[in-house]
């Protein structure tokens, strides 16, 4: 009996040992389960980065009537923007997601042979990863709800580790995925920007140096656009506005794409400002990037333009959600009266964002950038105004292709001024400083992005050419009160007498009048 006893006790010992394995084993399931880790191996979309191989394409298409067949006849460039990417990417590419933002008629789908468009479902299907080759994926709105939520859509559904970003008139030059792809698994928190060579529609060939688009914007989250060459990003690269742009998954999850409410599609695209501050506020930052070349046409680029309204509305919506301290100034500016105010839409998301990010405020924007800002005249050092000796009237911008003499008024828009343009000087280390020419402060609509100049003989408004800028917008305001050019002389009433005009001898001239600051 004693045996039978133990025999009882052995099996006893052991079912519990296997009902206590079984209870581990459910709860281990449960909690893998919960973070979803059970589907990671049969469903690719929802692998986490390890997991994750190769690149995604993400090609947003705008609707509305101001976006006009912005692909070309029947969709010609898309067609040709696709085998551009496929032929360009090597190994890397594993899927092109198009989002068609309810064009109107609807964009024909490119054919190519031996492939198939599948529609793409969203959220995206659960499927197993037994596709070969290169993925063509489409997806249609049925009424346009703006190019933030068409590429952002587009992103979610992305499978790669890599999400790459393109208008749909570009033509990648062979091996532009490699480098990126390589500084992202680096630097996941890195948004690469490749260098753009203009792309000739025609001749469906790149020509020219490599550019970069760069940007920042104006205290009414309007963009101020640069253009420069690769062999001379000397400064930081704040906001880009290509529409070429390559993340990792990792960092596109983390803030969240587009703002998805900003509506619309044009050559503003106030949506970059917003993503931009997302990218630099929060934690990471752009590398512009020589080694990965894309062919843009630019002469495209520009044929996009939002409503109104709808601008508005966008530059409203980053001047509440990320300006801080300076919102209620900046909302002042004149242009906003026509919206309602708390118009901008539900900004709970981004505050989530911005929460969880632990997101810097626009004061450190502000600092990172001073020296590009006060170069384009938006953080001046000092804003004054000019009055002119002889006359005792100030200086005043009646609009933004017309300067003249007025009566002096602390109050009246038009009279504030400040020193802009980089200094044609080279600096040591090749950094850029300010300033070498004189424009408006916040004054009218547009004003930042003009300057001072003395082409054709005549002193007015002009363009600013902030980078590099020509001889006849180097102006300087003298300790005697001269506003004085090399090419030009001095600054006079235009009333003077013909021998007191400025010449190329304008040392001559510039005695017993002159601007008071």
């Amino acid at each position: 009996m004693a045996k039978r006893r133990k025999t009882s006790d052995k099996v006893a010992w052991t079912v519990g040992i296997l009902l206590l394995l079984t209870s581990i084993s459910c709860t281990l399931i449960i909690v893998l389960h919960n973070a979803g880790y059970d589907q990671a191996a049969a469903f690719p979309h929802r692998l986490g980065n390890a997991e994750r191989k190769g690149l995604s394409a993400i090609i947003a298409v705008p609707g509305g009537r101001l976006a006009p067949a912005p692909c070309g006849e029947k969709g010609v460039l898309l067609q040709k923007s696709i085998e551009a990417l496929m032929e360009s990417a090597g190994d890397l590419l594993i899927e092109i997601i198009v989002v068609d933002d309810g064009t109107s008629p609807a964009l024909e789908r490119p054919e190519f042979t031996g492939m198939a468009w599948t529609d793409l479902k969203v959220p995206r299907a659960e499927e197993p990863d037994l596709f070969q080759g290169i993925r063509l994926l489409w997806l249609r709105f049925e009424s346009p709800q703006g190019m933030a939520l068409a590429r952002t859509t587009g992103g979610d559904a992305a499978r790669g580790e890599a999400i790459a970003f393109f208008d749909c008139y570009v033509k990648p030059e062979p091996g532009w995925a490699t480098p990126a792809v390589e500084l992202l698994r680096r630097s996941p928190r890195s948004v690469v920007v490749p260098a753009l060579r203009d792309l000739d529609l025609e001749s469906w060939e790149s020509s020219g140096p490599l550019r970069f688009f760069d940007n920042v914007f104006t205290w009414e989250a309007e963009t101020v656009q640069l253009y420069f060459d690769a062999a001379r990003v000397t400064w930081p690269h704040p906001i880009d506005q290509s529409n070429v742009l390559i993340f990792s998954w990792t960092w596109w999850q983390e803030i969240g794409g587009y703002d998805k409410m900003m509506k619309g599609s044009s050559v503003l695209l106030t949506e970059n400002i917003e993503l931009s501050l997302r990218v630099l506020l929060c934690g990471g930052h752009f590398v512009p990037m020589n080694e990965s070349v894309i062919g843009f046409c630019h002469q495209k680029h520009g044929t996009l333009h939002h409503e109104r309204l709808d601008m508005l509305f966008n530059q409203a919506r980053i001047i509440e959600a990320w300006f801080g301290p300076w919102t209620d100034e900046a909302l002042k500016n004149p242009r906003f009266a026509e919206l309602r105010p708390g118009s901008s839409g539900d900004l709970s998301e981004i505050r989530s964002m911005q929460e969880n990010l632990k997101c810097s405020g626009l004061e450190q924007f502000l600092e990172i950038y001073r020296m590009p800002l006060e170069i384009l005249g938006l953080l001046p050092h000092e804003v004054y105004s000019l009055r002119e000796r002889s006359t005792g009237l100030c200086l005043q911008e009646w609009s933004k292709d017309e300067w003249a003499l007025s009566k002096c008024d602390d109050s009246a828009r038009g009279q504030l001024f400040c020193d802009k343009n980089e200094r044609t000087e080279d600096q040591d280390d090749g950094t850029p400083e300010c300033c070498s020419g004189i424009g408006p402060y916040k004054a009218l609509v547009g004003s930042n992005s003009y300057c001072l100049d003395g082409r054709l003989g005549k002193p007015g408004p002009y363009g600013c050419i902030h980078r590099r800028p020509p001889n006849s917008q180097i102006w300087t305001l003298r300790e005697d009160g001269q506003i004085f050019s090399e090419e030009w002389g001095c600054l006079v009433p235009s009333d003077a007498e013909a021998e007191e005009l400025p010449t190329n001898e304008a040392e001559l001239f510039c005695r017993g009048t002159g601007f008071w600051r």
